[in-house]
Order: structure tokens, then sequence, then C-alpha cells
């Protein structure tokens, strides 16, 4: 087995999903008002998910779904890859 870096060196490779959906509002001009309209989601929600401050619930992944066209399990999946990644981080 390779050696391995110990945890504080170790590359942070997972991305949390508001990384995804903020370039997804951008590539589309997409406010953040506008998707809260369109999801039902209140505006401080999708601005605190854009920013990378809160996680993805399955019901906001369907909601998401519904106008990003992107799967809610592609959402979720994102979510457990980086809650896992960062609870292997923490001391």
């Amino acid at each position: 087995m390779p050696n391995q870096p110990p945890n504080s060196q170790a590359r942070n490779w997972a991305v949390h999903p508001g990384e995804i959906l903020d370039e997804w509002m951008t590539e589309r001009h997409v406010r953040v008002d506008q998707l809260a309209t369109a999801t039902g989601l209140h505006s401080s929600v999708v601005m605190k998910i854009r920013d990378c401050q809160a996680p993805i619930t399955p019901d906001i992944a369907e909601r998401l779904e519904g106008r990003t066209h992107i799967e809610a399990a592609f959402w979720l999946a994102l979510q457990s890859t980086y809650d896992n990644h960062h609870r292997r981080q923490a001391p």
C-alpha cells in the first residue's frame, strides 16, 4: 500500500454541492431569488447552500432536481461525499 500523507496534509478533494449549484446558477444567469421562487425555498436557504454554509437535504435535492434537471441522487451523493470527507478530517 503506498504511503499516504497524514490527514492534515491530505488534499481536500470533496466538493460541497453549493459549489456545483453556484456554477450552475452562474452559467445560466440565475439569481438566488429566482431559484428560491422556482424551488419554493427561502432565498436565505439557497444563499447558504450556494455559499457552502448549509447542506443539501433530501427535500432540497428533490426541489433542485425539479429546477436544475440534475438528479436528486447526484446532489445527495455530493453531500454525502463531502460530509464523509470532512468527518474523516476531524481531529
